[in-house]
């Protein structure tokens, strides 16, 4: 984690607060279901707001739903966003989509190489589809995905994040790097790899138990119960009213364990930027 001065972090939150206020408003009228997860629904439980060095917030939409807004973000928001996603760039690094205000840059250091995309300040929100209720087989199907997805980001960026140091983080940045170069040779289609992510959930799209943003880290993150996420529950986000997970305990145990402790310093993170600019926000 990089430290940012008080004013930059304030203004920052700040505006992704007021992205989140015009989400919240659109799915409340259209009736779009959503929830606050991962550290933003952390953050709203223990603090009633952001974790005090987080930087983005973060939304889990089910993949119907997910869908539905992208359509109407398209139609409606084009004057005071960007809606940035594999279905819009095709260099886009990731199967979510960031909700990004115009006329602000900010540039994750591990992006700055990617051309072609307008990143701004966000709103990450990540399409949560319903994957098998059969444990062996869903845990081919997430893995599966979470190859894909690794793809998608390398095909875009030499030098991914890693959480390591010294020589072996110079050692794996070598490996991404050649895996890059690669991709790019070959030409392989990143929107391409992202539909046949979404083909390995589409047998089950008429429901089962468990629902899953399908290219997170890890087999279980963000793995969970339909009947945990909804009905949602309003909660409170720095005076906001969102809908959380219905049972948000449980959600945040199994992703932190004891998330009512702060983690040490060393563990925090956040995404500090490499290019930042509040263009006419500021």
């Amino acid at each position: 984690m990089r430290e940012y001065d008080d004013y930059t972090l304030k203004k920052v939150q700040e505006l992704e607060l007021s992205i989140l206020k015009d989400f919240v408003e659109i799915c409340e009228r259209e009736g779009f279901r959503y929830f606050l997860e991962a550290g933003s629904l952390l953050g709203a439980i223990r603090h009633k707001g952001f974790i005090p060095w987080d930087d983005d917030i973060d939304v889990g939409m089910p993949r119907k739903d997910y869908m539905k807004f992208l359509k109407y973000a398209k139609e409606n928001l084009t004057d005071k966003y960007n809606i940035l996603n594999l279905y819009e760039y095709e260099n886009y690094p990731l199967t979510s989509t960031q909700l990004a205000l115009k006329d602000t840059t900010f540039v994750i250091d591990y992006f700055e190489e990617i051309k072609g995309v307008p990143f701004g300040i966000f709103l990450d929100i990540f399409p949560m589809d319903y994957v098998s209720d059969d444990e062996k087989i869903r845990r081919k199907q997430i893995l599966k995905c979470y190859i894909y997805g690794h793809i998608i980001i390398l095909k875009g960026v030499k030098k991914p994040y890693i959480p390591y140091t010294g020589l072996l983080k110079k050692f794996l940045h070598f490996g991404t790097a050649t895996v890059h170069y690669m991709l790019n040779i070959f030409k392989v289609s990143p929107k391409r790899l992202c539909k046949k992510m979404e083909r390995t959930v589409y047998p089950y799209r008429n429901g089962t138990k468990w629902i899953k943003y399908i290219d997170a880290e890890g087999l279980d993150v963000d793995l969970c119960k339909w009947d945990d996420i909804f009905p949602t529950v309003p909660i409170e986000f720095c005076g906001l009213t969102v809908q959380a997970p219905k049972n948000w305990d449980k959600y945040l145990k199994n992703y932190y364990g004891d998330y009512m402790q702060l983690p040490p310093v060393e563990k925090r993170k956040n995404h500090f930027p490499a290019k930042l600019d509040f263009g006419k926000y500021k």
